[in-house]
C-alpha cells in the first residue's frame, strides 16, 4: 500500500505530470485497482470452473436397478460454440447436424446446425441424443459436396462456396471441419473416412473441393478407400494444392515458431514429403487444378519460389499428372477459394468436367 501512495504521490506532483515517467506513473496508478479486482475475479471465476466440472462428473454415473453404475452424459449448458477451428474434428454428419472429436482429450460433442452445443462426453453420448432427434433431422441424400479447407484455416473460407451451390444447384454442401495443426494426415483422413461413411446410402454422388493441405487429405483418403466408396466418388476440385510438396515448407520448417504453429503437417509437407507422397497416389476419378499464377510462369511477388507462383504454392508445386483440366489466375494463396469466379469455375467442373464452358 505505502508503494501505491509513493507512486500516486508522484504522478500527481506537477513536475511528474509534465515528465514521460511522471505520466507513466499516473497511467498505472489507475491501473492498479483494475489489476486486483482482475485478479481476484479469476479466482473466483477458477473456483466456479471446477465447480462445474466436479458437478459434470458426478452426473455421468448413473445407478442402475441392480446397483451396479452406467456412463451417462455430462451435464450440458447449451451454449454457442465457433463450430471448432484448430481443435475440433468432424467425425459425423446428418443434415448440418454434427458429432466432432477433441484432438487432445478424444471427447465428443454434438453440434446444432448453428453451432450450439446439444450435448459432450463420449462418442455413444452424442449418437444416442442424435438418435433421439431423427423424426425431425431429414436424412443425408443425394449429390454431396465435401470442401476441405487448408492448413491453419477454418470451414468459414468456404461461405462464398457453399453459398453459390445452394444458389445454383441442389447438392449438400459439408465443410469439413479437422485440426489440420493439432493431427496427424493419418488422423485427419480418417476422420473423413467416418464422416463420409455417415452420410448413409441415400447419398449417391460425392463430390469433392480443397484447398492447400486439404487437398492432400482428400488424396490420402481416396488411396485408401473402399472399392464400394470409391464408386460413389464424383469429381474433385484442387486449389492451390501442394502436390509436389512445398518449397515454403522446407523454408519455414527450421524456424521454432513455425512447427509449433502448423505442427506436424508442415514437416510433412516439406522434408517429410517423399514418404507422404507414397501414401498418396493419382485420384480415382476426374480432378481438376486450379493454380495462382501466370501460364508463362514468369517470376512472381514470392523470391523464395522459383517461377510464378499464388505466393505459397508455386506453378510446378501445383501440377498432378492426370488433370482432366488445369486453370491458371493470378490468385493468392489465402483467398482463392473465395473468389466468385473460381466458385463458379469449381461448381462447372463439378457439373461438366470443364473449368470453361465450351
Amino acid at each position: 500500500m505505502n508503494q501505491n501512495r509513493d507512486i500516486i504521490e508522484a504522478a500527481q506532483a506537477g513536475h511528474a505530470r509534465r515528465s514521460w515517467p511522471g505520466r507513466r506513473a499516473l497511467f498505472w496508478c489507475h491501473r492498479l485497482p483494475a489489476f486486483s479486482m482482475q485478479k481476484h475475479m479469476a479466482r473466483w471465476l477458477g473456483l466456479a470452473s471446477l465447480l462445474a466440472a466436479l458437478l459434470s462428473l458426478q452426473s455421468c454415473v448413473t445407478t442402475r436397478a441392480d446397483g451396479s453404475h452406467q456412463a451417462s452424459a455430462p451435464a450440458n449448458w447449451k451454449l454457442p460454440t465457433m463450430g471448432g477451428t484448430q481443435f475440433w474434428t468432424d467425425v459425423y454428419h446428418r443434415s448440418g447436424w454434427r458429432i466432432q472429436r477433441h484432438f487432445a482429450s478424444g471427447h465428443f460433442r454434438l453440434l446444432d446446425p448453428s453451432d450450439y452445443r446439444e450435448v459432450w462426453g463420449t462418442r455413444q453420448n452424442c449418437q444416442d441424443k442424435l438418435d433421439g432427434l431423427t423424426q425431425t433431422i431429414p436424412a443425408n441424400r443425394g449429390t454431396v459436396l465435401i470442401l476441405a479447407h487448408g492448413l491453419g484455416r477454418t470451414s468459414n473460407c468456404w461461405k462464398p462456396m457453399a453459398k453459390l451451390a445452394q444458389e445454383q444447384t441442389d447438392w449438400q454442401s459439408i465443410p469439413f471441419t479437422y485440426a489440420s495443426t493439432r493431427e496427424s494426415i493419418e488422423s485427419q483422413s480418417e476422420s473423413l473416412a467416418q464422416l463420409i461413411q455417415s452420410l448413409g446410402p441415400n447419398v449417391q454422388t460425392i463430390h469433392f473441393a480443397g484447398h492447400s493441405w486439404g487437398n492432400i487429405v482428400i488424396r490420402h483418403y481416396l488411396a485408401s478407400a473402399s472399392p464400394s466408396a470409391r464408386s460413389r466418388i464424383g469429381r474433385f476440385v484442387m486449389m492451390g494444392s501442394p502436390n509436389q510438396g512445398s518449397r515454403m515448407a522446407r523454408i519455414l520448417y527450421p524456424t521454432l515458431v513455425f512447427p509449433l504453429f502448423a505442427g506436424s503437417s508442415i514437416e510433412a509437407m516439406g522434408r517429410g514429403w517423399n514418404d507422404l507422397s507414397r501414401t498418396l497416389g493419382t485420384p480415382p476419378c476426374e480432378f481438376g487444378i486450379i493454380a495462382g499464377g501466370h501460364r508463362d510462369n514468369r517470376q512472381g511477388w514470392n523470391p523464395l519460389l522459383n517461377g510464378s507462383s499464388d505466393g505459397a504454392v508455386s506453378l510446378s508445386e501445383a501440377m498432378l499428372p492426370g488433370a482432366t483440366d488445369l486453370l491458371i489466375k493470378p490468385l493468392l494463396h489465402t483467398t482463392m477459394m473465395k473468389d466468385r469466379n473460381v466458385c463458379k469455375a469449381t461448381l462447372r467442373f463439378l457439373e461438366s468436367g470443364r473449368f470453361v464452358a465450351k
